[in-house]
């Protein structure tokens, strides 16, 4: 039984606040999904043999982080951003320590489920343990997992870039995103690169915008849900969110806060940030400036967002070629339409955020039967907005089982 999960976006909580709660529902929903496989289609009951749960990729948010306030930036080399890197992910190792523990705990002793009775139906009074195997795969805001993250005795697991059992693989997919897909997900190397936009977004405009509000007590205690939000948006859709906060926020009237405080602060961070995409050339797979097309519709989204000129910016970046293979669903590359999906002939598994501020999660249960047909199970509300997974079908099977493959 596979289990495919991703963007649980965990971080060391000092400046994004992202609650366990969804993940830990994640978790019950795997383990009923797991007893719920035992139901076979010839109608009796067999516990499954064993759970491949594989996280693949942004189970971390290691971008927003105050740790990169100082000169040290996540894709640069040398000892400083290494070692920053490295504190980053121990922080928010020791953040997420119940929820990792609970997965640690599912590796080292499997799953209880019920045991079969001699005429195929569930033994409540009787366990039976199912065996797990975790694979943790490298996203773009976890991008350097496999440099700090090495598995032990005590927690044994896979990391890597890719998981496959030699029938279906699994990538995160972000490299179908533009604003990462120049350098997508790549470590920092010997000599550094570029940031991709995201990356550039993340770093050198919400960590500023989101320090500069912390110590105000009354705007940090408003502008959290929207930092939040932000940290769970790709650039594009930054401003149209911007400006649905900002009317709620009016509504509820908090408007003084807003115009007096957060407008202002989220001003200059905007213009902070073009200056320094200006030095750092963050990378972006568009035939245009795409910097240059953003600063303006950023910089207006909190006071009169013009809507017109983020339509004609999202287009543009929507013009961003793709592969037609791909069947694309969720969290969809910007050169990938909605009514597109389906139509591929390629395999992709939706997992991921189940809402846009990443408070809800989502996981998929993939199987494939007995002519190689692959059926699914989505443990979420299909109303839920959710990031790609892709799932590739190599020619031929792995006696061996499942595997991490290109792994760093």
């Amino acid at each position: 039984m596979l289990v495919v999960a991703s963007n649980w976006g965990l971080s060391d909580g000092r400046l994004v606040s992202r609650p366990a709660g969804g993940c830990e529902w994640l978790l019950t929903a795997i383990h009923r999904a797991v007893m719920r496989s035992g139901f076979r289609r010839d109608g009796r009951y067999r516990p499954v043999d064993g759970v491949d749960l594989v996280l693949a990729g942004d189970t971390f948010d290691w971008l927003v982080s105050d740790a990169w306030c100082g000169g040290a930036r996540p894709w640069q080399a040398g000892r400083g951003a290494r070692a920053v890197r490295r504190a980053v992910a121990i922080q928010t190792l020791w953040a997420a320590r119940r929820l990792m523990g609970r997965l640690a705990r599912w590796v080292r002793c499997g799953l209880p489920v019920s045991a079969a009775d001699a005429r195929g139906r569930p033994d409540w009074a009787a366990r039976q343990i199912v065996p797990v195997r975790l694979t943790l795969l490298a996203g773009d805001r976890d991008f350097w997992l496999t440099e700090v993250v090495t598995p032990t005795s005590r927690h044994p697991f896979s990391a890597g870039l890719r998981w496959s059992d030699g029938m279906l693989s699994v990538r995160h997919g972000h490299d179908l995103d533009p604003a990462c897909h120049i350098e997508a997900g790549s470590a920092a190397g010997s000599y550094g690169r570029p940031p991709t936009l995201a990356e550039s977004v993340a770093v050198d405009l919400l960590v500023p915008f989101a320090v500069a509000l912390r110590s105000r007590g009354t705007a940090w205690h408003a502008a959290r849900p929207l930092i939040r939000l932000l940290a769970a948006s790709r650039p594009v859709d930054i401003p149209r969110r911007l400006a649905a906060w900002a009317a709620a926020v009016v509504d509820s009237g908090t408007a003084d806060v807003l115009r007096s405080s957060i407008e202002p602060a989220w001003r200059r961070a905007v213009d902070a940030w073009g200056e320094a995409a200006r030095r750092s050339a963050p990378g972006c797979a568009v035939e245009f400036d795409a910097v240059a097309a953003l600063v303006p519709v950023l910089g207006a989204a909190l006071g009169r967002p013009d809507d017109a000129a983020a339509a004609a910016v999202e287009q543009r970046l929507a013009a961003a070629d793709h592969d037609p293979g791909m069947d694309v669903l969720g969290h969809q590359p910007w050169g990938c339409l909605p009514q597109s999906a389906g139509k591929g002939c390629g395999d992709v598994v939706v997992a991921g955020r189940g809402s846009a501020a990443g408070d809800h999660h989502a996981a998929v249960v993939v199987g494939v039967d007995a002519g190689g047909r692959l059926h699914r199970e989505r443990l979420e509300s299909a109303a839920g907005a959710s990031a790609v997974v892709t799932i590739d079908r190599p020619q031929a099977r792995c006696p061996v089982g499942g595997r991490v493959v290109d792994a760093a």
